[in-house]
């Protein structure tokens, strides 16, 4: 499939805060002030014992006496001020910088929380926008169905009398209603994959990529299924699924791929997570760019993080695509039964 399959994930570094580590370690914790003020109290006492042992305050004033005139005996309590001074100003942006920071944290805080806001709301709207999907899909399954059925049927029966031109007509009657079907169905597994609710992810997901396939034969697709993988809720279900969909939809529009392999597994032994992977050995792109303009990838994200899973993308110019989503299974109800 091209180098990009074969490409390992790239390890992540993990960095440990120095108050953890200290913790980890053992040693005693010590804030940085007081170390600080420790060395301080060190250094000046350091300055005085220096001082004192060879007399460097009486010798200076020695020296600044022969310059009177130019008051040089006054430069200590002008270097004593500019100290004081300078204690002053550091203090005054100290405060400065510890505003700054409390109004740059509660600035984040209020972003973060309208962040998870705008999650939980886009959250609710998709789960709201799938339950008005099936609704739809069942009613036009149930309503439209059933009549292009009998028109079908009429168009049959029309299309064995004598007269050649009204069965004729009625021929084109029957072909017309049958292509009326088949992009109703189109569009009812578009709106709720009815395979989904009957049958399971597993079976579902085999189907959605059969189908691809054979739109799609220039194209060799590998397919690794995990058939353990029921039971599932139908957030989880449904989120899988359409993470699939998205990237087969993505790959025929863009990749230009020849090879392509779909994999959906549990991440561990004790089924704790469902893995989704889907990769190609296309034309690929530029990550970050990418990443903000194009909306399909944006709202497979979306889909994953929403249900608390993590969603990643890798590729690199000529290298091919690989879109990995780990779906948690948290709740009893989510996991498969033994």
């Amino acid at each position: 499939m091209g180098h990009m399959l074969e490409k390992p994930p790239s390890p992540r570094t993990q960095v440990t805060p120095p108050a953890i580590a200290l913790e980890i370690s053992g040693e005693p914790s010590v804030s940085s002030a007081s170390r600080d003020l420790l060395k301080a109290i060190i250094f000046v006492l350091l300055i005085y014992l220096i001082t004192w042992e060879f007399d460097i305050a009486e010798k200076l004033a020695v020296f600044t006496a022969r310059y009177e005139s130019m008051q040089l005996d006054e430069l200590p309590i002008a270097l004593l001020m500019a100290a004081l001074a300078g204690i002053w100003f550091s203090h005054r942006r100290m405060l400065e910088i510890k505003t700054e920071a409390k109004l740059r944290t509660e600035a984040e805080s209020s972003l973060a929380r309208l962040l998870n806001e705008n999650r939980a709301l886009a959250a609710h709207a998709r789960q709201v926008q799938e339950q008005e999907r099936k609704r739809m899909a069942q009613d036009i399954h149930d309503d439209m169905g059933q009549f292009l059925t009998a028109i079908r049927l009429d168009a049959r029966s029309l299309s064995k009398l004598e007269d050649p031109m009204v069965a004729s007509h009625a021929k084109r009657i029957g072909l017309h209603a049958e292509h009326v079907q088949k992009a109703i169905r189109n569009l009812l597994h578009r709106l709720r994959p009815v395979a989904l609710d009957e049958y399971g992810l597993i079976d579902a997901t085999r189907h959605l990529v059969q189908e691809w396939k054979k739109q799609h034969p220039g194209i060799s697709c590998h397919c690794i299924l995990d058939d353990k993988c029921t039971n599932l809720s139908d957030n989880i279900n449904l989120t899988a699924y359409r993470v699939v969909q998205e990237a087969l939809t993505n790959i025929s529009r863009h990749a230009e791929a020849t090879a392509v392999s779909v994999r959906i597994n549990f991440r561990n032994n004790d089924k704790s997570a469902l893995e989704v992977t889907v990769e190609d050995n296309g034309k690929g792109f530029y990550t970050p760019r990418t990443n903000q303009q194009r909306f399909g990838l944006a709202t497979m994200r979306e889909r994953v993080t929403a249900i608390g899973g993590s969603f990643d993308l890798q590729s690199a110019t000529s290298a091919g695509v690989r879109i990995s989503a780990i779906l948690p299974l948290s709740s009893p109800q989510e996991k498969t039964h033994p």
